[in-house]
């Protein structure tokens, strides 16, 4: 009997081990069955490129931002940038669970490498180590983006000031700050959205401008395309305490609208003492200065009184021969004054290290430290005999890029004062590539090469405002040649090349000082007499101008006429 037992219990006991062995192995806690797709996006620098038809050397991104994911249970919802061009070879990045490997198909799927097309629905497995599947359905949409949002006085009488909007695109929410007591009731607001995106809030269509709405709460807007997968964009309202700021944040005087001026003066805000200062060399000791000055303020303001009168950025004619003085009323009610002074600088300083430095070598007795000496510049005369009084030169691109072989530099137009003449009478300004506008004032200078510049779309611009006028001129290759304000009678003017288009689009230029000369490439003269360009007219009505045609290199003179 003891050993019948004897044997089962042996027969049992390996039995149990195998069932124990076989159960621990299916419950090991080191393999896991977790298979989820935890993030979802496709970045800008994984969205391919974009090419110009129009210009095959240019691409783009695809996409200019991140289009992120939304996972909800086993789909996936990605809202592409409204101007993507194709949503074909984009490399999604994904984060998964552990050691959860994803494939599309039989394909696995490789984080950020892996191209896909999602011009349909896609689907993702993504199976644990355990062997688990979990299949996610990913699906592309076009976001519906409000590009614009405002809400004006202008739309809405009843505000005090047009309501502070801050647009956070990345998650379709929009602040819109109301100053606090303003009613916010019944109110219209601006938007703008692509024309194919249609705008609905709790199921009534919106227009900009028009659509009424109560403000006192969120309000959701609802963006649809006809992809029939809507967006929704909140926008909340909050309200702001009344401002006590009343600054000046720029005061500033353009030539535009102040022509007498020799060039913009810009006011130096001192926003600690509430005083601006204005250098303008010309207008010292002058009885009237009336001007206009453009300026901005601080944002929330009632009004800018200046001589008992509302004053308008742009628009009002003041009198600044004497300090002047502006008060500002806040929106809490408070207001301040600013004190507005021009005053004679006695000093300029150079910014451009470039030529600093070439007047440290050249003339170090007119600097001090790094700024030029106004009166030192005026009253002396250089060494050899030439006076300082020279020419201005205005290069809406400044700083200069490239001061060598320059004779002449910028008379400090901002501030209204002659330019300083450093030598020689003729102006090279060939390395200029950033210069559009030169401007006389009291210049000496007799010839003037711009040849090769590019301009303004082709455009180079001579004004003479006051002095000697230009008699030669280079200009090789200058597509136009602009005179502005002056009569100007050349006696050379080299305008060779196969581009050149005209030269006298002013009517300003004439050719009739004995011996003048005129040099053109034959073959640009043959097609401006085929095409009658105005400028042939010039040259025929000429009296004693020769002109020589050039071959279009510009190194062989092919024949010569004379005009009398």
């Amino acid at each position: 009997m003891m050993m019948k037992k004897i044997i089962k219990i042996s027969v049992i006991l390996p039995l149990l081990s195998f069932i124990f062995v076989t159960c621990t192995k299916e419950f090991d806690p080191t393999i896991s069955s977790r298979n989820e797709m935890i993030k979802f996006s496709v970045l800008a620098e994984n969205s391919g490129v974009y090419t110009d038809p129009e210009n095959p050397d240019l691409q783009y991104p695809n996409f200019y931002k991140e289009a992120k994911g939304t996972i909800q249970d086993n789909k996936i919802i990605v809202f592409a940038p409204y101007y993507a061009k194709t949503w074909k070879g984009l490399k999604p990045t994904f984060v998964k669970s552990d050691r959860a490997i994803v494939y599309i198909g039989n394909e696995i799927q490789e984080s950020g490498a892996s191209e896909v097309d999602f011009t349909n629905s896609v689907e993702y497995k993504v199976v644990s180590e355990g062997g688990n599947e979990k299949i996610y359905s990913v699906e592309f949409y076009k976001e519906k983006p409000i590009i614009n949002y405002s809400i004006l006085v202008e739309d809405n009488p009843i505000l005090p000031y047009d309501a502070n909007i801050e647009i956070d695109s990345l998650n379709r929410e929009i602040s819109a700050i109301f100053r606090k007591g303003a009613s916010v009731t019944g109110l219209k607001a601006r938007f703008a959205v692509p024309e194919d995106v249609t705008v609905a809030v709790n199921g009534k269509p919106q227009i900009s401008g028009e659509s009424v709405l109560d403000f006192s709460n969120p309000i959701k807007y609802t963006l649809s395309l006809s992809d029939d997968y809507p967006e929704v964009w909140t926008v909340t309202p909050s309200f702001r305490e009344p401002s006590s700021e009343a600054n000046f944040l720029t005061f500033n005087f353009s030539k535009a609208k102040n022509p007498e001026l020799m060039g913009d003066l810009v006011g130096e805000i001192d926003s600690v003492n509430q005083t601006i200062r204005v250098a303008s060399y010309w207008t010292a000791e002058m009885n009237v200065v009336e001007l206009i000055p453009d300026f901005t303020t601080s944002k929330y303001i009632k009004n800018v009184i200046c001589n008992g009168v509302e004053q308008t950025s742009g628009e009002s004619i003041v009198d600044f021969a004497k300090t002047v003085t502006y008060t500002i009323t806040a929106d809490d009610g408070s207001t301040q004054n600013w004190n507005v002074t021009f005053y004679k600088p006695t000093k300029f300083y150079i910014k451009d290290r470039h030529f600093r430095q070439l007047l440290n070598n050249k003339f170090p007795e007119i600097l001090e430290n790094d700024s030029l000496i106004i009166g030192k510049v005026i009253s002396n005369p250089l060494p050899n005999g030439t006076e300082w009084w020279g020419d201005g030169l205005r290069n809406p691109d400044l700083p200069i890029q490239d001061f060598s072989g320059i004779e002449y530099f910028q008379a400090i137009p901002t501030l209204g004062i002659p330019g300083a003449q450093l030598g020689s009478n003729v102006l090279d300004l060939r390395k200029n590539i950033g210069l559009k506008w030169i401007v006389y004032w009291f210049a000496d200078v007799q010839e003037i090469d711009v040849s090769g510049l590019p301009g303004d779309n082709g455009k180079v611009r001579i004004q003479i405002t006051a002095g000697k006028t230009i008699t030669r001129l280079r200009a090789r290759d200058v597509k136009e040649i602009s005179i502005e304000d002056s009569n100007v009678e050349l006696e050379y003017l080299d305008y060779r090349g196969t581009k050149v288009n005209n030269f006298n689009n002013t009517g300003k230029v004439t050719f009739s000082k004995a011996g003048a000369k005129l040099l053109m490439t034959k073959s640009r003269w043959e097609t401006w007499v085929v095409t009658n360009n105005p400028c042939v007219g010039v040259v025929q009505n000429s009296s004693n101008l020769t002109l020589e045609l050039w071959s279009d290199d510009g190194k062989v003179l092919l024949e010569t006429t004379v005009f009398r």
